[in-house]
């Protein structure tokens, strides 16, 4: 039987508790310089709904990597190139920040419903099936919400 790819392989509890904190951590960044720079209030309404849900279950993770694996201390953020943030500051216009912002964010959100699906089937934490079935939930929702704006202001 082959190895399973980087795509197919699944989570252990702890790797995705650390993986996600870090990847919810990008998504604060990320809506953070939404806040700042973008003229639309959907967008900045859209950017504290981010920072209050993911700040939430940030703090639940922690708790359980503590509980659970006696595990301390910040996540050392070591996505780098991988965050589609640094992205969104190119450019010229508030426009087009926005329309760029919108881009980041459904890639982002798209890395981390892929993320909790690859911890749902080797867990035996209901704490994290259940966060990893409203991350799926919710950040498929939102992304519909952002590709509706795509559309909508932009055309794509």
């Amino acid at each position: 039987m082959n190895a399973p790819t980087t795509s197919e392989a699944k989570l252990s509890d702890q790797d995705f508790l650390t993986q996600m904190i870090e990847h919810h951590e990008g998504a604060i960044v990320m809506a953070k310089e939404a806040q700042l720079k973008s003229k639309r209030t959907e967008i900045k309404d859209f950017a504290s709904d981010i920072i209050s849900a993911l700040s939430g279950e940030i703090s639940s993770m922690y708790t359980w990597r503590q509980d659970w694996f006696k595990d301390e201390g910040h996540v050392n953020m070591r996505m780098g190139a991988d965050m589609p943030s640094m992205a969104i500051s190119l450019g010229e216009s508030d426009a087009e920040f926005d329309q760029r912002f919108l881009e980041a964010m459904i890639t982002h959100h798209e890395g981390a419903i892929k993320m909790a699906t690859s911890v749902l089937l080797p867990t035996q934490r209901e704490e994290i099936h259940d966060l990893a079935k409203s991350i799926i939930a919710t950040q498929s929702k939102e992304i519909i919400t952002m590709q509706s704006w795509l559309k909508e202001w932009y055309g794509k």
